[in-house]
């Protein structure tokens, strides 16, 4: 039986195959190690090279779209069976220069991926969940944009590829549009100064007063009885405060110090002391 496959459709199952090592590997937004599972966070490694993979077979389709001899390296010479096709480099940079609007704003960053995943083909690699999964979504994200902007007439079919083969794609989107990985959670671009800000402000809010005005120490995250370094989180789970730091503000984690129990549920009506 022979199996006869193009461009397009080589990109697909590259971009089918990375996206099922994605699911494997994000775990559903876990990052911390203690936590994570090893042989699924390797799984990265080839979410990320089939991805740039289906990218640059993307990149000569695009180019095969605009005229069928873009595809090859030398467009001078007449194409025959020992024709070499562009590199992904040169097939980016032949895209910029057709016009291509999308590859132009983001040639810098596709060229870091490009290189990324050269590094983890050939060379010894360490790879952080907080930072690559930002960085593969937003390149999935070109992807999909730079094949609907282009490849029209396939729009529909590629609308039902993914809602077939690619079970919340739309997560990806909107991760790659408005979130990071801030201290092993995600949270979202526009939350993150005001995050830092909060954070620094409690350094200097340690104690809580009642209703008669008694002070009372707060309790930093890792100093409650029943947390064990071995086992808890390296950051609130809740608020993301570090081991030593006081919780964000209305944290469901900070404990009490008058009476013990949640904070936030309480009735101590304990109220942080504004320096």
């Amino acid at each position: 039986m022979k199996v006869e496959l193009d461009l397009l459709n080589n990109s697909y199952d590259y971009l089918k195959e990375s996206y099922r090592c994605f699911l494997i590997a994000d775990e559903q937004g876990v990052h911390e190690e203690k936590y994570a599972i090893y042989n699924n966070k390797v799984k990265w490694k080839m979410a990320y090279i089939t991805l740039v993979q289906a990218f640059e077979l993307l990149v000569k389709e695009v180019l095969r779209s605009i005229s069928p001899v873009l595809i090859y390296e030398n467009i001078d010479i007449p194409i025959n069976g020992r024709s070499k096709t562009v590199s992904g480099i040169k097939g980016l940079e032949r895209l910029a220069n057709c016009g291509n609007i999308l590859v132009q704003d983001n040639k810098a960053f596709i060229k870091e991926c490009i290189a990324k995943r050269n590094g983890y083909m050939h060379y010894d690699v360490q790879i952080d969940s907080a930072t690559i999964k930002p960085t593969y979504c937003k390149l999935f994200a070109i992807y999909l944009q730079l094949h609907n902007d282009n490849l029209s007439e396939y729009k529909n079919a590629f609308l039902k590829l993914l809602n077939k083969e690619f079970p919340l794609y739309e997560n990806v989107l909107s991760f790659a549009a408005d979130f990071i990985v801030f201290r092993n959670q995600e949270l979202r671009i526009s939350d993150r100064d005001q995050f830092i800000e909060q954070i620094a402000i409690n350094k200097t809010q340690g104690l809580f007063a009642d209703v008669e005005g008694k002070e009372y120490k707060r309790i930093p995250y890792g100093s409650e009885v029943y947390f064990d370094i071995e086992t808890s989180h390296e950051y609130c789970p809740d608020c993301a405060a570090a081991v030593g730091e006081f919780h964000y503000e209305l944290c469901d984690i900070e404990v009490c110090p008058k009476c013990g129990g949640q904070k936030l549920s309480c009735g101590c009506f304990l109220e942080i002391v504004k320096i």
